[in-house]
């Protein structure tokens, strides 16, 4: 549970090997450029502010972003130089290494008029001392920061995790041009979140112990048409707001239910471990080429997602041996078909079947158990059924 603002100062000051110090890969992804992306990715992460446009021009309509601003914030990053120096063993991928160059710590940049100009590393209005490393200056100053926007933006980030919603839309465009939906809450979570010294578990906590994050996905009467966020107000939180699950949620959800129906045996999706996760996550990821090398994890309820899912080979093993370890266990029992259904039901979407399924599921069993062992009948019915629910909206939705 490293403090959030360590980790902010970790990844901006990195030093070293990208095979050994893991930190540094932050900034040597985002330095190409003359280090533009670096300065947009650190300024819309940890800052809250969408400053891409300023490296061109003033910001059209908020007064407080302007160009100069944004090369003030480049300058920190003049010193970094990344440099090729091998293969790793590991991964036969090119090792790189991060560290700092002596030289001119100014920025330079030319306006819409043509005129060049020159600024020095400073964030909102503090000037970096002359000597030692720029990035570790600007780590200083973010952590001395009296607006708490290191603070703001990831209370922010963490809250609309919980809730699919931020106080402002979208998060990480916070300032006066875009109003939060609760500037009171929004304030007290930024200053108590800084006074618990960046604690993010606690946090997390304090979130989701709170009473909105406890309320149901049903709409009420009083708020059927004010608490509606997909269709452009602000969120009232109300009520939980149904979603779609990320990539990570959805593999997660995958191995617990899986691991569940097999009694807590080991299933292939979990003996993956992080790399399995990594590889099967990384099927979603897009990268959009964007002026901070902008990627997003792109997952819904569509063919592709469907197809990826179906071909998983992890998943194509573990189904089976969920579905033959419930028929195994309840084989001496003589195990009704709504039992099977009930347990499946329970273990995947966490409610009882519906009177649907189990006519589905019945009619499924007596076509099978015709050609078949009432065994076989009873185990291919419930991997099918599995199969289903693993695939249904329900399942890979925040509800």
């Amino acid at each position: 549970n490293r403090p959030w603002m360590e980790t902010v100062g970790r990844l901006i000051s990195a030093e070293g090997r990208s095979d050994r110090q893991g930190e540094t890969n932050f900034l040597l992804a985002h330095l190409n450029d003359q280090a533009t992306p670096a300065t947009a990715v650190t300024a819309r992460l940890f800052l809250g502010r969408q400053v891409h446009c300023t490296q061109c021009h003033d910001h059209p309509f908020v007064r407080e972003r302007r160009q100069d601003e944004f090369w003030a914030l480049n300058a920190f990053f003049k010193q970094a130089v990344r440099e090729p120096i091998g293969k790793s063993d590991a991964m036969s991928a090119t090792v790189w290494s991060l560290h700092d160059a002596g030289g001119e710590s100014m920025a330079f940049y030319e306006n819409l008029r043509g005129q060049q100009k020159a600024v020095l590393p400073e964030f909102d209005g503090q000037v970096a001392d002359a000597a030692g490393s720029r990035r570790a200056a600007l780590a200083k100053l973010l952590a001395e920061d009296q607006q708490l926007q290191v603070s703001r933006a990831m209370v922010n980030r963490v809250w609309a995790m919980f809730f699919g919603y931020g106080f402002t839309s979208p998060i990480d465009d916070i300032g006066p041009h875009n109003p939060a939906s609760h500037p009171e809450l929004f304030d007290y979570l930024t200053k108590a979140f800084a006074d618990s010294g960046y604690d993010l578990r606690r946090l997390m906590t304090w979130i989701a112990m709170s009473r909105a994050f406890s309320l149901s996905s049903e709409q009420s009467e009083k708020f059927a048409t004010a608490d509606d966020p997909q269709e452009g107000g602000m969120p009232l939180f109300a009520r939980i707001y149904p979603r779609p699950m990320g990539p990570e949620q959805v593999y997660d959800s995958l191995r617990t239910a899986l691991t569940s129906l097999t009694g807590g045996g080991r299933t292939e999706t979990e003996s993956g471990s992080i790399r399995h996760r990594r590889e099967w996550v990384e099927q979603f990821v897009r990268a959009w080429g964007t002026d901070d090398n902008e990627e997003s994890l792109v997952f819904g309820s569509d063919i592709s997602q469907a197809l990826l899912m179906m071909n998983d080979r992890d998943l194509e093993q573990a189904i089976p041996r969920a579905a033959e370890t419930l028929v195994t266990a309840g084989s001496g029992e003589g195990v009704a078909a709504s039992a099977s259904l009930r347990h499946l039901a329970l273990g995947t979407l966490n409610r009882e079947p519906t009177e649907q399924e189990e006519r589905v599921f019945r009619n499924r069993y007596r076509s099978l158990v015709r050609s078949m062992s009432p065994q076989e009948a009873m185990k291919t019915a419930a991997e099918d059924m599995l199969w289903a629910y693993l695939n249904s909206s329900e399942f890979v939705s925040v509800h």
